[in-house]
Order: structure tokens, then sequence, then C-alpha cells
């Protein structure tokens, strides 16, 4: 039976981990070095983030004002097809039809100066507007459900301390030096202060080092061959125009050799450039940052951070007593911020198999091995649609992310956008969560734009729907134009004091 739980490493994953199993009837302990201490760079969020606060009882008010937090509704990609074009995906729901979305694209095709694809989220999901005209509001839709976070993932990390103290989590700041092996994998690591630490289960939250899953239990990595990142430069700057730049979504900008993400956080914007250097040096990558920072905002980016990561998971996440959260599992990149959904699943469906069983066993690791792999693994080809959907083909970059790459075209998200595009012609089922939104965005379509040209010589019935749609889009456009801008809302709801 599992009583004592000794965690490997701090930041958010550790912390966060050692917040959510104090809630149990456990012996919590968790080792960290704060010699190693964690970056402090805005961070997005998927909606699951919310299950942690929801779990732990935190409400916004309580930890947002402490992590210059903001809220996300959306998520912004600009110039991913063409230069200045900037489409959205909305975390809430699209509620039309099949039939109905078909009529968006019948538009489309029929009246191009009047109906455009980039419309698409605004299409099927009116809570697209808050992004596209910055504003924000909690009622009239669900908004706890629909909206995530921006934040500084060192100071959440310290909210996450401070709950971990209260509930009677022992830290440990010292350095991990080795680990000692038993029948049943580890009996105990040796510090470098502390001394030996004994567990019936250890968590490793060390991060690409994976210090224990990797590193004492032998499990491989096995790499993402098809995502080409590997390094972000990144920085934070002020705001020249708040009420302006303070917008309640994550966008990311298409560069020349990767993407940009602008995370706007309470106390200022955060920027990271996403790259790889297998088409440029490291001083074009710098130049080409300072540039875009400097005419886009106005502004030189100051201290530049350069962090590198690798993309891939270890070949399973729980061997004999050892378990893995965070980047000592695995990371695919930045992109749709991927990297806390995958912390916040590992700890969850580590607390479930806890939990449910008195004896862990073979089958209890194997339960929670298949969910976190193939949860990663699903996520990994998602993120892959957003390049294979995008049509910028400009530098040698895009080239090669955008058609030099082998796919495996079985793979769960590739097969859904073959699918929904060519077969089953279908960008309305919710089941595709934010696919339809990618593709849309980039021109694709479940209809062929030059057949609805084609078999539509009577554009009588399809006047009527786009005449109807035009008058609800600016029905929809000045209700959400009457509500409080991000900032406004913010300053209303959680930075009042």
């Amino acid at each position: 039976m599992i009583k004592d739980v000794c965690i490997l490493g701090g930041g958010t994953a550790g912390f966060m981990t050692a917040a959510v199993l104090s809630k149990l009837n456990l012996n919590v302990k968790c080792i960290y070095s704060s010699k190693i201490g964690t970056i402090g760079v805005g961070e997005s969020t998927q909606l699951e983030i919310n299950e942690i606060f929801s779990f732990l009882g935190l409400k916004d008010e309580d930890w947002m004002k402490k992590c210059n937090a903001t809220y996300k509704s959306n998520i912004g990609f600009d110039s991913w097809s063409n230069p200045g074009e900037k489409f959205f995906y909305p975390f809430e729901e699209g509620k039309s039809d099949k039939d109905t979305v078909n009529n968006f694209f019948e538009l489309c095709a029929l009246f191009p100066d009047e109906v455009d694809h980039l419309q698409f989220a605004r299409f099927v999901t009116p809570s697209s507007r808050f992004a596209e005209l910055n504003r924000l509001i909690k009622d009239g839709w669900e908004f706890d459900r629909n909206t995530a976070y921006h934040f500084d993932t060192k100071l959440l990390s310290e909210v996450f301390y401070e709950y971990c103290v209260k509930n009677g989590v022992e830290f440990i700041d010292d350095t991990y030096i080795t680990s000692v092996h038993g029948d049943d994998g580890i009996d105990h690591i040796i510090c470098e202060e502390s001394g030996g630490h004994h567990a019936d289960l250890f968590v490793d939250c060390s991060g690409f080092k994976s210090l224990l899953l990797g590193e004492e239990m032998q499990v491989p990595f096995d790499p993402y061959d098809s995502m080409i990142n590997d390094r972000v430069l990144s920085c934070k700057i002020p705001y020249t125009n708040k009420e302006e730049q303070l917008k309640n979504y994550t966008n990311n900008v298409a560069m020349d050799n990767g993407w940009c993400w602008e995370i706007p956080l309470w106390d200022g914007l955060s920027l990271g450039y996403v790259h790889t250097l297998k088409f440029a040096n490291e001083k074009d990558i710098f130049d080409e940052f300072y540039k875009f920072v400097k005419e886009k905002h106005g502004m030189d980016p100051g201290e530049i951070k350069i962090t590198s990561f690798k993309s891939g998971r270890r070949r399973t996440a729980w061997v004999k007593n050892v378990a893995s959260v965070g980047l000592s599992f695995g990371f695919i990149e930045p992109l749709e911020a991927t990297g806390l959904f995958s912390v916040v699943t590992n700890i969850f469906r580590l607390m479930e198999v806890i939990t449910k069983s008195k004896q862990i066993n073979s089958f209890d690791r194997k339960l929670f091995n298949t969910v976190v792999e193939t949860q990663l693994d699903v996520q990994k080809t998602f993120v892959d649609m957003h390049y294979l959907a995008a049509h910028k083909c400009d530098t040698k970059y895009w080239k090669h992310v955008t058609n030099e790459i082998e796919h495996d075209w079985t793979k769960s998200n590739h097969t859904l956008a073959i699918g929904m595009t060519i077969t089953a012609r279908d960008y309305a089922n919710n089941y595709y969560g934010g696919l339809p939104c990618i593709l849309a965005g980039n021109g694709y379509s479940p209809l062929s734009p030059g057949f609805v040209r084609g078999i539509r010589n009577d554009k009588t019935i399809l006047e009527s729907i786009k005449d109807a749609w035009l008058e609800k889009d600016k029905k929809y456009n000045d209700i959400i134009n009457r509500c409080p801008t991000t900032y406004e809302f913010l300053l209303e709801t959680i930075y009042k004091d």
C-alpha cells in the first residue's frame, strides 16, 4: 500500500503534484533545489488547468493576482497561411450542426467579398468575438467552463508551494545525488545534505533530466521526429497601451523559422520565439526576433533568455515504484500549451490509481501508462496538424514543415482531419475539438468551392442565408462591443484592489 510519496523536483510540475497528493491520506515529501529555480515566463494553458484549481478549491481571486494572471478565451493564429491573415480557435464548443456549417462554406464560395473563411470560428462560436473585439464578460455564457489562463509560471509555483505547506507537505531544499535500488525499484534516494529518503512511490518531476525514470530506471526516450523546433528566445516587455494590448487570447505569429507567442500578463507581454537552427544561425534568429519586437511592439526587448527543449517522451511513464509527471516524461513543444495539459493528465491519473488500489500491481501501472502515453501522442498529432494545414511556404523552414516531413497518416488527428474534410465532410462534430478552426482558418473546407460555384446557379436561397448571417454577425458584434475591454474586466473582477 502506498503511504509515503517522495516527489523529486519543484517548479510547476513538482509543486502541483504535491498539492494534489496532499489532499489524500498520504505522507508527501518534495525534494527540490532552489539552486535550479524555475523559469519565470508567461505560460498559456488549456482548459484542463481548471480541474486543478477546482480540485484544490482555489478560486480565481485567491491566486490570479499573485501570478499576474489573465483570462484566456481563445487562441489566435497570425499569418500561418497568408501574411496578415488571422484566425481564432475559441475554447467554447461550436453549436452548429453539419448542414448549417456547410452553409457557411457555401457562402464563402459564392460570396467571397462578404463571407470569409477567417470568420469560421465566429460563425460556429459567438465567444470567438471576445478575442476579436478584445472584450470580456461573465454573464450570458459559460465563462468558468470556457476560459483558461495566462500566468507567470514561477509565481504560480509559489502559490502551489504555499498551499502544500498548509496541507502538511514536507519540503526539503537539497541537491539530488543518486538512488539506491531494491527489489521493487528504488529503495531510497540520497541527497547532498539531507541524506537518504525512503518512500513507497517516487514521482519524477526533475524536468528533461528525468533523473529517476530516465537515468535510474533506464526508460528510453523516443523523440517526436516531426517536431523540429527545439529552442525558444523569450523576453518580457511592458505595455505601451495596456487597454489595447492586454488581450484575452494567446497570439501565435508565424515567423521565418518557427513562430512567436504573445502572451498577455497583467504586468506586461511575454514574447517567445519558438524555432530551430536547422535553417538559420543563432544571429539570424536573434536579429529576426529583435526586429519583430522592435517593429511590432515599439521597444527594445531587453534581456532575452534562451531555453532549449526536446520533443518526445519516455517509452513508458511508470516503472516499478517510479512514476513521472511533466518534462521528465515527455514534451511536445510550446504550441497549444500541451506541457501543462500533460502535467494535469499525469497527476490526476496518478491520483486515480493510488486511490483505487490498495496494492499497486502491473495492471494499475498499465492503466496509468496507457492513458498518459496515448494522451500525449494524440496531442502531438493535433500540434502536427497546425503545421500541415498551414500554407506558408516562403522560407526553407516552412517548406520543410509543410511538405518534407514524413507523417504517419493513420494517427489520430491526421485521420480525423482527412475524414472530416474529404469523406465525412463534417466540420461541426464536437469530437474534433479545435481541428475545424485550425483547418478552416487555413482555408480548408468540407465542400469543394469549385463544385459549389458550379451547381449553385440560383443563389436565391443562399442569398437569404447570407443576409441572415451578416445580420446575426452584426448583432453579436454590437452586443460584445458593449462589454468591458479585457483590461477593464480584469480591473473590476481581479485587480480592483
